[in-house]
């Protein structure tokens, strides 16, 4: 069996973890870790002692055929991340796929994920989403892209996710304060689930006036082109009699409500 385990976001964030995580971590046999450093200090917390295999970018064909080869013979392996949850945005999935494929049993536990806080966080439409991971280092292939992504959002009223390294936060910030259509809504939200979290929704036309101090925190980028209303508040109209709610606003409806709005 493969168990996926939940990890801290931040250095005394392991009241966040499930109580059950302990029970879980007791039957488990060998320990699959992103790094041998971070796998260590999870085994130190809980007091395990468990061989450690790094499973990363490295991780071969071979190395996950021999991983398979432990769960027939019935051992169970933890998969886990650095930080957060395994196999989202993060090695994993390749090992998580292989064992649907061979019928071996997946298990996961809940835990902290700063990209699912981002998407509570922003006040974005969370009906439709889409996480893009790494945007090109390339400033012409990144320009096409934020382009592109800004018009899927405005078209389908998706909300859009990106990262980037810690170090070249601050450059696309400026790239996107620069790209963006000034009455986009981006998020940022820097080191989501800490007591020292930052979490913002506002368009590019406001951020252009607000300081930020990049400090190589891990963050958050979302960016909303749908519009705002009324969708973004979803407001019922109704009128005012005592047959109740009858059905949304109407565009003159819409527009009066704005006007006493301004």
């Amino acid at each position: 069996m493969l168990v996926l385990l939940p990890n801290i976001l931040y250095e005394e964030g392991w009241h966040d973890l499930p109580i059950s995580l302990a029970d879980f971590l007791s039957s488990v046999d060998l320990l699959l870790a992103e790094s041998e450093k971070g796998g260590r200090r999870y085994l130190r917390h809980f007091k395990r002692h468990l061989p450690i295999e790094v499973f990363g970018k490295y991780t071969t064909n071979a190395d996950i055929e021999f991983f398979l080869k432990e769960m027939r013979e019935g051992k169970t392996l933890g998969l886990l991340s650095d930080a957060g949850l395994p196999a989202i945005a993060d090695p994993g999935s390749s090992l998580v796929e292989a064992c649907h494929r061979e019928k071996i049993g997946v298990r996961a536990l809940s835990g902290p994920c700063s990209i699912t806080l981002g998407w509570m966080l922003s006040g974005f439409s969370a009906n439709r989403f889409s996480f893009h991971g790494y945007l090109p280092k390339n400033l012409e292939e990144k320009t096409h892209m934020l382009a592109r992504l800004e018009r899927t959002s405005a078209a389908q009223k998706s909300a859009e996710m990106f990262i980037e390294t810690p170090y070249r936060n601050a450059s696309l910030f400026a790239c996107l304060l620069e790209c963006l259509d000034p009455e986009t809504q981006l998020f940022i939200g820097k080191q989501l689930g800490s007591p020292q979290a930052y979490a913002l929704s506002q368009s590019i036309r406001k951020w252009k006036k607000t300081s930020l101090i990049w400090n190589k925190e891990p963050t958050i980028f979302i960016l909303y082109r749908g519009h705002f209303f009324p969708s973004q508040a979803v407001r019922k109209f109704a009128n005012t009699t005592n047959k109740g709610p009858r059905r949304y606003a109407g565009k003159k409806e819409r527009a009066a409500w704005k006007k006493g709005r301004e």
